[in-house]
Order: structure tokens, then C-alpha cells, then sequence
């Protein structure tokens, strides 16, 4: 596992912990605030399981159906992603 992936999934599991202490936060104290703060903290979880994704497709070595490999897909994905 190459420093990009294992930086990816650093990045993922922060975003997990700081979710799970938004939620925390919000079920001890009812703040609609931090309910909708921790709701918008899934979007970087999402973003960041979407990276891990990229760079994981983009690691794979060339085949007979895919003589490029995957290293094409890094370009696709941040396309699609920023047209949301």
C-alpha cells in the first residue's frame, strides 16, 4: 500500500471519528446545530470514500480491458465529482 492510499484512509477514518463526536455531541446536548453540522460532515466521508476509490482504481496495472489501466480514472472521477 503506497503513502497516497494509506493518506486516504487516514483521511477517512478521521472524518469517521469526527462525525461519531458530532452525533455525540448533538445526542447529549439536542443542538439542531450540531445535528445539522455532523449531517454535513457525511459529505466529507463521502468525499473521502470516493478518493480512496479513485486511488484504489487508479492503482491497477494495465489488461487486455484495460490497456491504459486504471490511471485515467483520477482525471474521470474529479470530473464527475465536480460537476455535483
Amino acid at each position: 500500500m503506497n503513502r497516497t492510499i494509506k493518506t486516504a484512509w487516514g483521511t477517512l477514518a478521521v472524518s469517521l471519528v469526527v462525525l461519531a463526536l458530532k452525533l455525540a455531541a448533538y445526542w447529549m446536548t439536542g443542538s439542531i446545530a450540531l445535528y445539522s453540522d455532523a449531517l454535513e460532515t457525511i459529505v466529507n466521508v463521502a468525499a473521502a470514500v470516493g478518493a480512496l476509490i479513485a486511488l484504489w482504481v487508479s492503482a491497477q496495472p494495465a489488461d487486455a480491458n484495460h490497456p491504459y489501466g486504471g490511471h485515467r480514472v483520477d482525471g474521470t472521477l474529479n470530473n464527475v465529482w465536480h460537476e455535483q
